[in-house]
């Protein structure tokens, strides 16, 4: 049995929740490890590939750039902590790139196709972080925070980089591959915080659904590297037979040295259209915004995804957003935007009520179809909650069937009567509610 929607509905505003966890995530953030140098004419083409093809394709890629061998002269970003990590991964031919470590090191020519197979994949890992940059010490202070969004087996680990961006430094080049002498860098790891494997952030080789875990760490940004350029990267990868077949559950990465707010709001509203419920919300700037999923509720707290409505990136312009909802049933609900930027970063808009308006009166429907065989529709309608009875009759005034017999609250509602035990003929379905007594007839033909 369903509640019916009716006709009027009033918005009321309530105060912002504010969140920083979730139980499911919506976008998955596709890691691209590879590795480059300065020395390697072919690299630059490398760099095109990512700059030009994967990442307008798909923003929300999280891209690491190994700078190698390891401690060598020729390679002056070589000289990281953790970069034991490139011989890990079985980086020896560059450009070559690992995604998601889900195989050997490939061509460039291959990680645009991999990164899109990858990026439909749901992470079964969500990511926050707690952090804290100190300016003046240039002391980062982080604290990280993984839920597990269905039950894991394994050993699963945490990675902890550092990377920057827009260095200047001379890059090698040839005719396809354009290099220059003031050539920018970016995705340049500086720092593997917790070493080249990171550290194993479950025990016992299962993590249950829900369970969150935490690690804190702690990095004074080096000299001559610069803040504002500069990402912490966090990722979870399930331990494989080898480093580059770990496969990265999820990643996301954060600026040094503060969060940007990715949008701000300037209205959140709810009207009527038809019988459904039409949200809409404009917002002052944005910047990095993937989206908004629009999130619904009967209780306030627990919230469900209805719909998912694309953003306008990077944009000072006010823009206008609307969505149509159409809920199956009377009575109040509850709804928030959460918005998406293309790190994996999330927030919550404020939460606005809307009440679906009940009937003005008690009513008894003419059941639909009828004739019927074997079944059909009888409606009825309470303007305030009642204990109702509905029972279909014979015409000798025999009970043949007891269709409802509880406390309903006021709405609309729906329910099926069978009829396949019974004889073609006329019955009689009646309802009480209160003081409400009314009867209608009803014709089984077979």
């Amino acid at each position: 049995m369903k509640q019916i929607s009716t006709l009027i509905f009033f918005v009321l505003f309530l105060i912002t929740i504010p969140l920083s966890s979730s139980n499911a995530q919506l976008q998955r953030n596709v890691v691209l490890e590879y590795c480059t140098g300065v020395w390697c004419q072919w690299c630059p083409c490398g760099h095109a590939i990512i700059r030009d093809e994967i990442l307008p394709a798909f923003p929300n890629t999280i891209v690491i750039g190994y700078h190698g061998p390891a401690n060598s002269s020729s390679e002056p970003f070589s000289f990281f902590s953790g970069n034991s990590i490139i011989s890990a991964l079985g980086f020896s031919s560059y450009p070559t790139g690992i995604v998601d470590r889900t195989s050997a090191p490939i061509s460039r020519g291959l990680w645009l196709s991999t990164v899109s197979s990858r990026n439909s994949v749901n992470a079964t890992v969500d990511i926050n972080v707690l952090k804290t940059y100190n300016a003046s010490t240039r002391v980062l202070d982080l604290t990280v925070k993984a839920s597990a969004l269905e039950n894991l087996t394994g050993n699963f680990y945490v990675n902890v980089i550092l990377t920057e961006d827009e260095l200047k430094y001379p890059q090698t080049g040839n005719s396809s591959c354009a290099g220059g002498t003031e050539y920018s860098h970016s995705h340049v790891v500086r720092s593997m915080l917790n070493g080249a494997s990171g550290e194993m952030i479950n025990v016992g080789g299962s993590w249950l659904q829900g369970v969150e875990l935490q690690k804190d760490y702690s990095l004074s940004i080096p000299a001559g590297i610069y803040p504002a350029n500069s990402h912490i990267i966090v990722m979870i990868y399930k331990q494989g037979s080898t480093m580059n077949t770990g496969n990265i559950q999820q990643a996301k990465h954060w600026t040094v040295p503060g969060d940007i707010v990715p949008v701000e709001f300037s209205a959140f509203t709810a009207s009527l259209e038809g019988k459904g419920i039409i949200l809409s919300w404009e917002t002052a700037t944005e910047k990095n915004n993937l989206g908004f999923a629009v999130e619904r509720s009967t209780d306030g707290i627990n919230f469900s995804s209805v719909g998912f409505v694309s953003g306008k990136g990077t944009t000072a312009e006010r823009q206008i957003y609307s969505f149509l909802d159409n809920p199956e049933a009377s009575g109040i609900f509850f709804y928030r935007l959460k918005q998406q930027d293309y790190n994996g970063n999330f927030s919550y808009s404020e939460v606005i009520t809307v009440k679906l308006d009940v009937p003005l009166e008690f009513a008894l429907a003419q059941n639909y179809p009828n004739p019927f065989n074997p079944s059909t529709l009888i409606y009825y309608s309470l303007p305030v909650e009642s204990f109702v009875t509905l029972s279909v009759y014979d015409l000798m005034g025999r009970e043949v069937a007891s269709l409802v017999s509880e406390v309903k609250k006021a709405g609309t509602y729906e329910i099926e009567f069978n009829a396949a035990n019974l004889a073609s003929g006329t019955y009689i379905y009646k309802i009480t509610a209160g003081n409400f007594i009314e009867t209608r007839k009803l014709m089984v033909l077979k």
